[in-house]
């Protein structure tokens, strides 16, 4: 019996150390966020986790002030997790950020167009998961 006992626990302790290192969300995961690097054309964003590692090669997806139905534009970012973007026209740009595993970013960008004036009239806002 006492054999018996003792080969449950250890079978226990082992699939409870496999759990916490193979299972997702095992208290290693991070939130995210951006910043505004350049509000100027083009619009520059960096994106990153916050332990400030790069979101690197992260789906991008900007949509206009009048459609977030459709993509504007859409890439990655790149290694250092920059994206830049083109704005045509002013009003708020919502940048929707994507690392494939678990974690994104919302971030709105106000612009004032093609002609928006270096450092003038950039605002943002985040929300992330």
């Amino acid at each position: 019996m006492n054999v018996l006992k003792r080969v449950f626990n250890r079978s226990l302790l082992v699939s409870f150390i496999m759990a916490l290192v193979f299972v997702p969300g095992n208290g290693m995961t991070h939130g995210t966020g951006f910043s505004v690097v350049t509000d100027a054309q083009p619009m520059v964003l960096n994106f990153y986790y916050t332990d400030n590692t790069p979101m690197k090669y992260a789906e991008v997806n900007v949509f206009g002030p009048d459609n977030e139905a459709v993509a504007f534009q859409s890439g990655r970012t790149d290694t250092n997790g920059y994206f830049a973007f083109v704005p045509d026209r002013s009003g708020k740009w919502t940048v929707k950020v994507n690392d494939g595993r678990g974690h994104s970013v919302k971030a709105v960008v106000a612009s004032k167009g093609p002609r928006n004036d270096p450092g003038k009239d950039a605002s943002c806002t985040s929300e992330e998961k």
